[in-house]
């Protein structure tokens, strides 16, 4: 199990350990005193809050910024150095953070009637098995024709129909080729995440994606009925009981009896209890779009001067599309482990023992050509940083493509890490729209055989 906070300690300087063990009590109180004396000299936004993953889960991630908001504090946003990618595409095309629900809702709210289901640059078959595999497959087996694309053969291509392992960085080349291909007789689910986002160029590349969507006439702009999905109850987190116990020393909330709505832990210890279903409806519900015209837009006026009125290719930051013009000539990209979410979990001795170190995915051909045999240690770099690690030799990450996953600590490496190799180039126009994206899969590295310290 992951290690948990064992004991509370406060800082005690007249002793050797420099700390003392204290009560929860004792620990809440410190806390809430110490925030109700910075608020009142400096005010509350002197305090900020900042949440490490949003992959933590709704509860966590919906009571730290229930707590912001309620004493008119600081959040600090965890967007902007991670997924702000697919926020800015989804913001000037559709008007919303996340675009999801037009894009394939009809997964999550009954029994799609699909001809296809086209997942891009996403690999639902270890990140999201319930709330999305499942349902593919079940679309699936109702006779919808499963296409992946993808520079990965992930656990979700090797369930497709048809699988498209496409060179890294030019997602948005082949988006505009897409749509005359589809036409407006089939009927497309477009599935994607975070993952086609995560490059300089990410928010163009899903704006590409939403085009054609919307231009084949495959867009869900309406909703009638169907499961509602789990929603947490803010009732417990608005109306606070001042004489029982959690965050009443602030007086703002009750926490610890956050509930979903409509299933409360006492019916959970009863069994298994199925999410509320809303009936179709005669008549449909417009799912509204927030942009300036009110429509989807997928020409922005806004991004004329930037010469992004529309979704057309860019040439990536790093990602070697011509690797003999590039200084390093592989691409690496980080997809994700099912033994993590995210970083969390990395520590935990079953999953370790299944899955004990970060290994770099290397493509058999590129391997060859590089002297560097299966399990072999080896170095992946670049002018920013060195990183020592165990080679897999597969044929799932095509070539001119090095995988390795992220999630791993630091000091899971001999030396180095995924972090390490990363850049931190601002784009000005995702800053314009929205926050900018970290670009974790638009890096260039080279990867040689590992032979002494003296080299690394």
């Amino acid at each position: 199990m992951p290690r948990p906070l064992r004991y509370r300690c406060l800082r005690d300087n007249s002793l050797c350990a420099g700390f003392k063990r204290i009560s929860w009590e004792e620990a809440l109180d410190f806390i809430a005193d110490r925030f109700k004396k910075i608020a009142a000299k400096h005010g509350w936004p002197a305090i900020a809050w900042v949440l490490g993953s949003p992959g933590a889960g709704t509860t966590k991630f919906g009571a730290y910024l229930r707590l912001a908001s309620l004493t008119r504090s600081t959040r600090v946003s965890a967007w902007g150095y991670g997924d702000a990618g697919l926020p800015c595409g989804s913001r000037v095309i559709f008007g919303t953070q996340f675009p999801f629900g037009f894009l394939f809702s009809q997964l999550w709210f009954g029994s799609p009637d699909a001809d296809m289901i086209l997942v891009w640059g996403a690999n639902p078959g270890e990140s999201q098995h319930l709330n999305l595999m499942r349902p593919i497959m079940d679309a699936k087996e109702r006779g919808a024709r499963l296409v992946v694309i993808d520079p990965r053969y992930t656990v979700t291509a090797s369930k497709a129909d048809q699988y498209v392992g496409i060179k890294a960085g030019t997602d948005a080349a082949l988006i505009t080729k897409l749509a005359e291909r589809i036409g407006r007789s089939s009927a497309v689910i477009f599935v994607t995440h975070m993952g086609l986002t995560r490059t300089f160029h990410g928010d163009i590349s899903f704006r590409g994606l939403a085009s054609v969507a919307t231009l084949t006439g495959n867009i869900t702009a309406t909703f009638k009925g169907g499961y509602l999905p789990a929603v947490l109850n803010w009732r417990s987190f608005l109306k606070a009981k001042s004489g029982e116990p959690s965050y009443k020393r602030l007086g703002i909330l009750q926490l610890y009896d956050a509930v979903i709505k409509g299933i409360t832990r006492e019916k959970l210890k009863e069994g298994a209890m199925s999410l509320m279903l809303i009936p179709e409806m005669d008549q449909e519900i417009d799912m509204p779009f927030s942009t300036p015209s009110g429509k989807i837009e997928l020409y922005s006026e806004s991004l004329y001067e930037e010469g992004q009125a529309l979704p057309v290719f860019a040439e990536p930051l790093e990602t070697p599309v011509r690797p003999e013009i590039r200084k390093y000539p592989l691409a690496f990209i980080q997809g994700h482990s099912r033994f993590r979410t995210h970083s969390m979990f990395a520590n935990v001795e079953s999953l370790l023992e299944m899955n004990p170190e970060p290994v770099v995915e290397i493509n058999p051909q590129d391997a060859a050509g590089r002297n560097i045999a299966n399990e072999e240690k080896v170095v992946v770099f670049n002018d920013r940083a060195r990183t020592i690690l165990k080679a897999k030799l597969t044929e799932g990450v095509r070539p001119g493509v090095i995988n390795i996953t992220q999630g791993w600590w630091i000091d899971q490496f001999q030396k180095g890490s995924v972090n390490h190799l990363t850049h931190d180039v601002i784009n000005p126009i995702q800053e314009k729209v929205y926050e900018p994206n970290m670009h974790m899969n638009d890096v260039a590295v080279e990867v040689a055989k590992y032979t002494s310290e003296k080299e690394v």
